[in-house]
């Protein structure tokens, strides 16, 4: 059986981890509202569990308003993160996130 690559392996693929915290992913545009990337690097306080992928890219964003043109990325990650999202807003968010998606992207919540 042939191994399939991870497409954030894949040359050209635009993956993203949105909500990240202070754990980013190689291969991944990590983003995250609170966190700057100083302050994921300063290894103080509760960025001492930080952890920076080598090779990770990361921005400082809100998922709300997401700083990407339309239909721009290849897959999405959103772990551990939905549920802090406003329960009266939540539609709000799920449309920025496909606005962003390229069509037939995968979504993983």
């Amino acid at each position: 059986m042939k191994k399939t690559t991870p497409i954030w392996e894949q040359k050209n693929k635009i993956c993203l981890n949105l909500g990240c915290g202070v754990e980013t992913k190689a291969g991944f545009i990590n983003v995250d509202k609170f966190y700057t990337y100083e302050q994921l690097l300063s290894n103080e306080g509760i960025f001492k569990q930080s952890i920076i992928a080598k090779g990770a890219d990361y921005i400082q964003a809100d998922i709300l308003h997401l700083p990407f043109k339309d239909e721009y990325a290849d897959y999405v990650e959103l772990i551990n993160c939905i549920e802090h999202f406003p329960m009266k807003g939540i539609v709000d968010y799920i449309k920025e996130i496909h606005r962003v998606m390229k069509k037939g992207a995968k979504l993983i919540i």
